[in-house]
């Protein structure tokens, strides 16, 4: 079958189709609703696309039963068994209870192990370090709960008798979706919530049956060789028959449930194992894919759909210097005259807020050049952009960003500070020492409270400066 490749990166294999718009795509060219969202929608058309499936697809469990019969059958499970059959044998009586309860909880933590395997989609069995990594604490209480489960079991065997076979045949019947309600909400609290089994029910629908018959076809059988042999074995050697042939059947069903749930993962939401950080990366990609949005907005020629996601960036990221640079760019692109200006001050105020000095007067430069009387659209940037100018010696241009600043921000708070830079600049880089003298007698006529006034009227006596009343009306 021939392989579908992305519209718009061609050495990309799709991942998704379009009904609509006839198009396929991969991954990052998709819009995510949100992170819990399972099907992506087309940037286009906002429609939802279609998977294109390009990995063959889990077989059904059914046709692996004997495979999760076999899987327990492994030198190491073998010698647990017999370990765990032969344990009550050779142990004081006063001990069979405790030692069935903490020989289940071994027997159902290394049936934890099985299920992890499974739930990645391999019947091949795992090495003894992934069944102990695997150990957790919700390992752990769900082997605690199956332990009380069958020793209270036993117990109400033995004081009620047949009647309890409708109770064990229930907790057979749903096992596998208790089982299944834990592992897909990591959470022990789950065998209890209704609609944690409902969810499972929901997923699986009619599949879950055939699953429950298996279970209980296992577990009848080891049932019926046990109490074939109820009557001629002793205590001891009755529990660890028990406990061999009910862990042999609990380590095919953990695997049987494992399977089930990578087979109908996508439907259960659950996160397969081996699958997470893929998902991860993958949120990650989508959540920081606006370029590549950018580009399919602009090969389509939906330049409004570009310009919306570019102002929305720009917003949101106040101090990113790239994004105000894009938005800046597509501006210019678009020859957008009204709002270049604002969005070129942006852009000037994330370099200086991210400490770019020399990046940002090398955008002045360009951007004085396309716009020859461009000037940022607020006075503090133009305070900071002649700052950064007067550190990196350009000094006529700092100049330029604070002339006139009184006639076009009379009231800005911080014009003395500006205006003692500029006639600092003006007397001892440029050599105006009138302009600058006239730009102290400003100074000195409005902000005699300035708390740097003493320093501002040294530095005017040190120019000749007299006092004055009005400042140059042609300044």
């Amino acid at each position: 079958m021939a392989t579908d490749y992305c519209k718009y990166h061609p050495l990309t294999t799709a991942t998704w189709h379009c009904a609509g718009c006839h198009i396929s795509v991969c991954d990052d060219c998709t819009h995510m609703t949100g992170e819990a969202e399972t099907v992506p929608q087309c940037l286009l058309c906002n429609q939802a696309l279609v998977s294109l499936s390009h990995q063959q697809a889990a077989e059904p469990y059914w046709l692996h039963y004997t495979d999760f019969m076999r899987m327990p059958l492994n030198p190491i499970g073998v010698a647990l068994l017999v370990l765990m059959t032969l344990l009550p044998v050779f142990a004081p009586e006063g001990m069979l209870l405790p030692i069935a309860g903490l020989s289940y909880v071994i027997l159902a933590l290394y049936g934890w192990g099985l299920l992890q395997q499974t739930t990645t989609g391999s019947l091949a069995f795992p090495e003894l370090g992934n069944i102990l990594k695997s150990i957790s604490t919700l390992a752990v209480q769900v082997s605690m709960a199956i332990a009380v489960i069958f020793i209270g079991m036993g117990l109400l065997a033995a004081k009620l008798g047949g009647s309890i076979l409708i109770v064990g045949v229930l907790l057979m019947v749903f096992a596998p979706l208790l089982l299944m309600a834990v592992v897909v909400d990591k959470s022990i609290s789950s065998l209890w919530q209704y609609q944690s089994w409902k969810s499972v029910l929901e997923a699986l629908g009619l599949y879950y049956w055939p699953l429950a018959g298996m279970v209980f076809v296992v577990f009848t059988v080891a049932y019926a060789i046990i109490h074939l042999m109820a009557d001629v074995l002793p205590a001891s050697m009755l529990q660890g028959l028990e406990q061999g042939f009910y862990g042999y059947a609990m380590w095919g069903t953990m695997a049987l449930v494992g399977y089930t749930l990578f087979q109908f993962h996508k439907s259960l939401h659950f996160e397969i194992v081996g699958e997470r950080k893929t998902k991860k990366r993958i949120v990650s990609r989508k959540l920081d894919n606006q370029a590549v949005r950018l580009e399919v907005y602009l090969k389509e020629g939906l330049y409004d759909r570009a310009m919306a996601l570019l102002k929305v960036l720009s917003e949101k990221e106040k101090k990113n210097p790239e994004i105000q640079e894009r938005y800046y760019n597509f501006l210019v692109f678009m020859h957008d005259k009204e709002q270049i200006p604002y969005q070129a001050t942006n852009y000037l105020e994330a370099l200086i807020e991210t400490n770019q000095s020399s990046r940002a007067l090398e955008a002045l430069i360009k951007l004085q050049y396309l716009i020859p009387d461009f000037r940022p659209q607020t006075p503090d940037m133009c305070f900071d952009l002649a700052k950064a100018c007067s550190e990196l010696n350009d000094y006529p241009r700092a100049v330029s960003l604070l002339r006139n600043l009184h006639k076009d921000y009379p009231l800005y708070t911080n014009m003395a500070d500006a205006y003692f830079m500029l006639a600092m600049l003006l007397n001892e880089k440029l050599q105006e020492k009138h302009e600058a003298l006239e730009v102290m007698d400003y100074i000195m006529a409005r902000f005699k409270k300035h708390p740097r006034f003493e320093l501002m009227r040294s530095y005017w006596h040190q120019l000749g400066g007299k006092q004055k009343t009005d400042f140059d009306a042609n300044y």
